[in-house]
């Protein structure tokens, strides 16, 4: 399946337009630096130190820097070039490997079966215009045995119900007209392309029909969950 599609394409063009303060975010009162912890507490969980693991989304590529810091081998892949290229200016090392994904392609990852002990993505399957089609490119890029970590929106938590609300308000074109030429315009558009924001069980469902093995998602204690799922070996 092609994945050249509108949504696609206005995510791509959002992500790019962010791309000169998104580094911000991560910044030790930025609103993401609990992001890096929490899926380095992932990986530091598995028994394969060293091993090669995929950032899918990776923005301008704080997670995968610092997780190359811990000793992985770090591969980062983005559909916005404005990110990526943020990401490979700030690894003036060359710790981590940075690659493009193209829309043009049958599957969006860019990387042979069995390539990777885990792939993790940091709140990326909200925008995705076939969640379920990367499920299954990511089961195939996944070592027997390898595991995958992903943020989405939990729909259970008080902050996504009240942006179910603002969604509406979103996707009503007269009032984005009027949206986007106030301060308010990045989280409307954000909403707009933020389209997959299914309950938790529709997301282990998606897993499980990929042949992942998935564990209860638990209770809702955070805006975004994070959901372990493990190809089996």
């Amino acid at each position: 399946m092609k994945h050249n599609d509108e949504q696609t394409l206005d995510t791509a063009k959002a992500f790019d337009d962010w791309a000169g303060h998104w580094s911000s975010h991560y910044s030790s009162n930025g609103a993401m630096a609990g992001r890096i912890v929490r899926f380095a507490d992932a990986l530091d969980a598995l028994d394969d130190k060293q091993e090669e693991v995929l950032d899918f989304g990776c923005g301008t590529g704080e997670i995968s820097r610092a997780l190359a810091d811990r000793g992985w081998q770090m591969t980062g892949c983005d559909l916005s070039s404005e990110m990526l290229s943020k990401a490979r200016a700030a690894d003036q090392d060359g710790k981590v490997t940075w690659a493009p994904i193209d829309a043009n392609r049958p599957t969006l990852i860019p990387f042979n079966d069995s390539s990777f002990v885990a792939v993790y993505s940091s709140s990326v399957f909200e925008y995705l215009s076939e969640p379920q089609d990367v499920i299954r490119d990511i089961h195939r890029t996944l070592t027997p045995g390898g595991w995958f970590f992903f943020t989405v929106p939990d729909s259970r938590h008080p902050i996504r119900k009240k942006e179910a609300i603002k969604l509406l308000f979103a996707k009503f074109t007269p009032f984005w007209a009027l949206i986007k030429r106030t301060r308010w315009q990045s989280e409307f558009r954000y909403l707009r392309i933020s389209v997959n924001r299914p309950k938790v069980d529709v997301w282990l469902k998606m897993l499980k029909g990929e042949g992942f093995v998935v564990p209860p998602a638990g209770d809702c204690n955070d805006p975004l969950i994070l959901i372990t799922a493990q190809k089996p070996s």
